[in-house]
């Protein structure tokens, strides 16, 4: 068993040739200014107490209006922490934290704090960053974010491994000792999109990954090169592949399909049967992101899923 499998958030979520659902926190899309995310903590204790398996939240440090949404107004940090004063059970996780924009010494501070607190449910989704507008607030050349990526990885891995050892980088300099505090467990890190990256480095090095939403049969391919690779690099490992499905349920559950980006406009009875064929695609996690063309409020459109979708996808308790 892997370190990441050890992790019991993410077992909860993950197991081979199964699929389980999590909740994309921002609720909210966004037209103009930010919106207020009015229901989050009924969202929040709602999905903890009915079975979806994480909530998850994106790392945005500006608002670009031509970018097109901000997704995530709130630091994901603060906000997760916030998240965790809500819940019990779910992983709270992160789809995903800019590597490129945040220094790993601070990085490992921040998510062995969380993951103590948490009582072990911190998850990391990582990426290189697409905005450009952060690289430009941060004083950062956006070409030169696949090496910073991987030189903030190996950084951040180092100084959360044990036994610790000391890290040399291009991003500083650290003597060994001992990093305070200590994840409460090992801290499971999916790449998210790919991070700048090649297929054998994000089988080789993550403990997962998320594309972006895709068509189901170019998910397929994807998720067939991905676990060639992994097979080739850890063989007879299991690593996870997740991605998000964008949703407007509508409240006639026989309604066809309509395709929105990154997903549907569509009723409950079609959901059950593409979630189906995501799973019998390899497809182990899909994370729901309620959209601004939805006519039902989001905690109306998740009660739904949790009443009479999510028993068809329970977590691995």
């Amino acid at each position: 068993m892997t370190q990441a499998m050890k992790n019991r958030v993410f077992r909860r979520m993950y197991a081979p040739d199964r699929l389980t659902l999590g909740v994309f926190m921002s609720i909210e899309a966004f037209d103009g200014d930010p919106a207020l995310q009015e229901d989050q903590e009924r969202i929040a204790k709602m999905a903890d107490e009915s079975g979806f398996t994480a909530l998850w939240v994106q790392d945005v440090s500006l608002w670009d209006p031509n970018f097109g949404d901000v997704r995530n107004k709130y630091d994901s940090f603060v906000y997760l922490t916030y998240l965790m004063s809500l819940t019990k059970r779910t992983a709270l996780a992160t789809a995903s934290t800019v590597l490129t924009h945040r220094h790993p010494l601070r990085l490992a501070k921040e998510t062995n704090t969380l993951d103590q607190l948490s009582g072990g449910r911190f998850v990391m989704g990582m990426s290189s960053g697409d905005r450009p507008i952060d690289f430009a607030g941060y004083g950062l050349d956006p070409e030169t974010r696949s090496a910073r990526f991987r030189d903030a990885f190996d950084f951040y891995k180092r100084l959360t491994t044990q036994p610790y050892t000391g890290v040399s980088s291009p991003l500083g300099t650290v003597p060994p000792g001992e990093m305070v505090p200590q994840a409460l467990s090992y801290v499971p890190t999916l790449v998210v999109g790919q991070a700048q990256q090649t297929m054998d480095w994000i089988a080789e090095h993550s403990d997962g990954w998320m594309n972006y939403a895709r068509p189901l049969y170019m998910q397929s391919h994807a998720i067939k090169e991905f676990r060639t690779k992994v097979e080739q690099y850890a063989p007879g490992v299991f690593k996870p592949f997740s991605q998000p499905l964008f949703l407007n349920l509508v409240e006639d559950p026989k309604a066809d399909p309509i395709p929105i980006r990154f997903g549907f406009t569509t009723g409950r009875e079609f959901l059950l049967e593409h979630l189906e064929e995501m799973r019998s695609a390899g497809i182990n996690h899909v994370v729901i992101a309620p959209q601004k063309e939805a006519t039902r409020p989001a905690l109306e459109v998740l009660q739904e899923i949790a009443e009479e979708v999510l028993p068809h996808f329970p977590a691995h308790e």
